[in-house]
């Protein structure tokens, strides 16, 4: 099994979680140069819960995929009956050459992607432009139904 290491990507407030009060542009208020300063008390939920897709050896993605490394948080998730990719810039936007890796990994499994992307001068109030790839009704419900709640947010 993989383990973080270095990677401190959800921790750096890409993703959200109230519980320990990060969100976009704003890192969890536990992380310190050293890593989790709360580490062996950390809440269950999110943080001994979250697994990103690059953690679970079985999804065959190499160390290059590590979300510190190629600019992506890449997590599994169901929305609206649909299993699907979420793709989280660790960053204002996902690099082309990661986007292009993601796109060939979630068409060998054959599932659908959604990802945003963030304003250049981003600050964390800033909506996201939400994208998605797949079959026409999901990038379809994307478009009208998601929420960057939906997107960044750990539950």
């Amino acid at each position: 099994m993989r383990e973080c290491g270095g990677c401190t990507a959800c921790c750096e407030g890409w993703l959200g979680s109230k519980i320990v009060g990060m969100r976009p542009g704003v890192p969890c208020r536990h992380q310190s140069q050293s890593g989790c300063s709360i580490y062996d008390e950390r809440p269950h939920n999110p943080c001994v819960t979250f697994r990103c897709v690059w953690l679970q050896d079985s999804t065959g993605l190499d160390d290059s995929m590590r979300p510190d490394k190629c600019g992506a948080i890449i997590r599994e998730s169901t929305w609206k009956n649909w299993s699907k990719l979420a793709i989280v810039p660790a960053g204002v936007k996902i690099p082309d050459a990661t986007l292009e890796r993601i796109r060939q990994y979630a068409d060998q499994r054959g599932l659908p992607y959604s990802w945003g992307e963030r304003a250049e001068d981003f600050r964390n109030d800033d909506a996201v432009k939400m994208l998605a790839a797949g079959p026409d009704e999901f990038v379809a419900q994307v478009k009208w139904d998601f929420s960057d709640e939906d997107f960044f947010e750990l539950k």
